[in-house]
């Protein structure tokens, strides 16, 4: 998808956020926007297009998330884990759930005990 279509998209969900329209059309009080690319170098690009191309102000960044298939391909359950980075703080790595899931090798045991940390490097 190009640029521009999701400059466009990106800024539409940060206006109904602005707007407080989300609790009228889906009944929820906030909301995050998760996108998933092929590979982590378009997670970086998407991420810095809402940084530095639209504008969408600084508290509405923390609305974007962004992963890759490449951090949980293997193991599909890695997708709650901490893999995802946002656009508010953009070396900051975080899960989706509240308390991180410790990231499983493909095949591995359910638990490591120890939950890992997915580097990922800005560009």
């Amino acid at each position: 998808m190009a640029h521009a279509r999701m400059t466009e998209k990106f800024e539409d969900y940060a206006a109904m956020y602005r707007e407080k329209r989300h609790p009228i059309l889906f009944g929820v009080q906030t909301f995050r926007v998760c996108v998933i690319t092929k590979s982590d170098e378009r997670a970086t690009n998407l991420m810095n297009l809402v940084v530095e191309g639209t504008d969408i102000r600084p508290e509405e960044r923390k609305l974007f998330w962004f992963a890759s298939e490449e951090a949980y391909q293997n193991c599909p359950s890695n997708i709650f884990a901490t893999i995802w980075r946002s656009a508010d703080d953009p070396l900051r790595i975080r899960a989706l759930v509240g308390s991180p899931l410790p990231l499983r090798p493909p095949g591995g045991p359910r638990s490591s005990g120890n939950p890992q940390v997915v580097r990922l490097e800005l560009e």
